[in-house]
């Protein structure tokens, strides 16, 4: 029932963890490795991107607990020297992490947290997940002192009482501090807890911003290829809003063997039943989708396969009409950048074919 309400949106992350009787961090290690439960972190519409992104030009910028476990979770949080702006982390952030590592230390844990093909998952206590946890921690809270500018609670003082008391009830005594410290300062917060912290910061005029747009925003220091894989990780946690790139699809089916039955495939599909024909501009990307997906997989079958998941994941409808004709009529969208002649060529002949056959079989089962 808990993991149910956050799920809908009805419990800000800081709730669940005290209902749980778990810090934060431990809340959003267990977010993430649940796969039925989805961490939300944005509504992902274009407004809401490209304020975030003006937002990372900021100088400074306040971090919450949440961002913070997740920089533990993807283990970045020794790079934070490397993004582009100052990290401001309120006091109070800090003593729970002083604080979980107390008690890690001293007292006997229910569990650790580990990582399982790829995904943090809690399991059963041994003494080297218990070295490994306290080593994590102990890491984490170095970095956050070495490389963060660390700031009391004085802005939420500045609070009305009744205000400040409801804040802190709701959202704990960490990110309150955050918000506070950025509305007082006129700066942005980063927080992967949506759609609560989300909601107030709007209220009152804070920008925010969460990982995904943190980490993009450090392409030039972090690298792609860092950051490419913790997009993968934050996908396969099911962090949501993640905008995924045609190159990191592909790069995931690669990673997945090219097996429309694989989890990460599947979750993939899943993903692009929501965006993939919503709007003429996805619908572009979609086919450009295809195209590569067609073009790289060593498998035609496979191919085929893949293909087909992804057409039935948007639906027929819309599949047949903004992406399968578009393809195999070679009418495509104007200034779309397409090798209209490349995609004339035999070996493209054949994707224009299935496309037509699929159009007409409702079930596409001979194409599986």
């Amino acid at each position: 029932m808990l993991e149910n309400a956050y799920d809908t949106g009805q419990l800000a992350v800081h709730t669940m963890a005290i209902l749980a009787e778990k810090s934060v961090l431990e809340t959003m290690c267990h977010l993430a490795g649940n796969k039925n439960l989805t961490i939300w972190m944005a509504q992902g519409n274009e407004a809401e991107d490209k304020a975030a992104k003006a937002a990372t030009k900021c100088d400074s910028i306040v971090l919450d607990d949440t961002a913070v476990a997740t920089l533990l979770l993807l283990d970045l949080h020794h790079r934070i020297p490397e993004l582009p702006f100052r990290c401001i982390i309120p006091e109070a952030v800090v003593q729970d992490v002083r604080s979980l590592l107390h008690h890690r230390r001293k007292q006997k844990p229910y569990g650790y947290l580990a990582s399982v093909g790829g995904r943090f998952v809690f399991s059963k206590p041994s003494s080297e997940e218990k070295m490994w946890w306290v080593d994590r921690l102990e890491r984490l809270l170095t970095s956050l002192i070495s490389h963060c500018e660390i700031i009391g609670g004085q802005a939420t003082l500045d609070v009305p009482l009744i205000d400040r008391q409801k804040l802190i009830r709701n959202l704990g005594q960490g990110t309150t501090d955050a918000i506070t410290t950025a509305k007082k300062f006129n700066l942005p917060v980063w927080s992967d807890d949506f759609p609560v912290v989300a909601r107030i910061c709007e209220k009152n005029g804070i920008p925010r911003i969460w990982t995904q747009i943190a980490l993009e925003s450090a392409s030039s220091t972090l690298g792609d290829v860092v950051i490419d894989e913790a997009i993968k990780k934050l996908f396969a946690w099911k962090y949501h809003f993640i905008r995924l790139d045609l190159l990191l699809v592909i790069n995931i089916l690669q990673s997945a063997k090219w097996d429309s039955g694989h989890e990460d495939s599947q979750r993939l599909m899943d993903y692009l039943a929501v965006v993939g024909a919503n709007g003429a501009r996805n619908a572009i990307i979609s086919l450009q989708l295809i195209i590569c997906l067609w073009r790289m997989c060593p498998s035609q079958k496979k191919a085929r396969e893949l293909t087909v998941a992804f057409l039935e994941a948007v639906g027929r409808d819309a599949a047949i009409k903004m992406i399968a004709r578009p393809l195999y009529r070679l009418q495509f969208p104007a200034k779309s950048g397409f090798a209209y002649e490349e995609m004339k060529k035999p070996y493209f002949r054949s994707l224009r074919r299935m496309l037509r056959k699929w159009r007409s079989n409702p079930h596409a089962a001979i194409f599986r």
